[in-house]
């Protein structure tokens, strides 16, 4: 008798895939605006954001989450090094109430 395969590596293959395309969709462009997302318990994302240069675009729902943009390449390294958990596009971004240039970042 044929043994069945089993799903668990189909699935497991789904999820890594899928979390890599998501991965993909959300990482943050060479330059133009970025969403912040600093832990709750620390500075906040706007105090990250000035830490690395940058200007505050909009505010999130959250002071954990923001938009901001700077006119330096190495804005993305810069925020994580001064303490940024995720930074991603804008456009993906999930508690970003303002506008950006004319579209709602939702």
């Amino acid at each position: 008798m044929g043994r069945t395969p089993s799903i668990h590596p189909i699935l497991l293959n789904g999820v890594l895939i899928t979390a890599v395309l998501a991965a993909a969709a959300a990482s943050p462009p060479a330059t133009g605006p970025v969403t912040v997302f600093a832990a709750p318990w620390s500075m906040g994302a706007a105090e990250i954001a000035a830490r690395a240069g940058g200007r505050l675009l909009a505010s999130g729902r959250w002071p954990w989450s923001i938009v901001a943009v700077s006119e330096d390449g190495d804005f993305v390294r810069r925020l994580y090094a001064a303490g940024a958990m995720l930074v991603t596009q804008p456009q993906p971004s999930i508690g970003c109430r303002a506008l950006l240039e004319g579209q709602s970042a939702q």
